[in-house]
């Protein structure tokens, strides 16, 4: 899981599958490429499965961290002034992931943190300031069956939630944009 000008380094994880005996016998010189080397399976493909998944990780993230980049650019905030925020909250958002895993692997499912009923309202909100926000807004192409035939680009340009495409975006439009969406006397700050 490295680009070339990472091999080398101590933090640097390559992944092995195959003979441990082989692995073990290599392993010194191994790790003179990678200091995080590490052998996982007698299987070959699970080091290749393992990449695919954490690839998985990396471009979900970087997609995560991008629709946030571009709703605080509504308001020409830097993304470099919300980039502490985001990797902060980065530190919030995995510390459950431990807690999830367990759950997976007994198969036990329990909301242990919130629940899903929980969860909806502030995805919803999400999404619906995403529209309000965000005039070219597209809902991601695995969303759009659950969404309707008014969902995405067609209805963000039909100036759904009270946002025509062309609006200048300042402060008062987001005071606006709130109280419109639900959040006034809520979200404050």
């Amino acid at each position: 899981m490295m680009t070339p000008p990472g091999i080398g380094a101590p933090d640097t994880v390559l992944l092995y599958g195959g003979s441990a005996e082989l692995f073990a016998e290599h392993e010194q010189a191994l790790r003179v490429l990678g200091g995080r080397t590490t052998h996982l399976s007698l299987d070959v493909g699970i080091p290749s499965l393992y990449d695919v998944a954490l690839l998985g990780i990396m471009w979900g993230t970087f997609n995560s961290f991008m629709h946030p980049l571009a709703l605080v650019g509504t308001e020409n905030i830097a993304a470099t002034e919300f980039l502490p925020f985001a990797t902060g909250w980065l530190g919030g958002v995995t510390s459950f992931m431990s807690t999830y895993a367990r759950q997976i692997d007994k198969g036990e499912y329990r909301a242990g943190d919130a629940t899903l009923e929980t969860q909806l309202p502030p995805i919803g909100h999400l999404v619906e300031n995403s529209f309000l926000f965000l005039d070219t807004y597209t809902l991601p192409f695995w969303t759009e069956p659950y969404s309707g035939p008014q969902s995405g680009r067609l209805r963000a340009r039909q100036g759904a939630w009270g946002n025509p495409q062309g609006r200048e975006v300042g402060s008062a439009d987001v005071r606006l944009r709130l109280a419109r969406s639900g959040c006034a006397g809520l979200c404050r700050g």
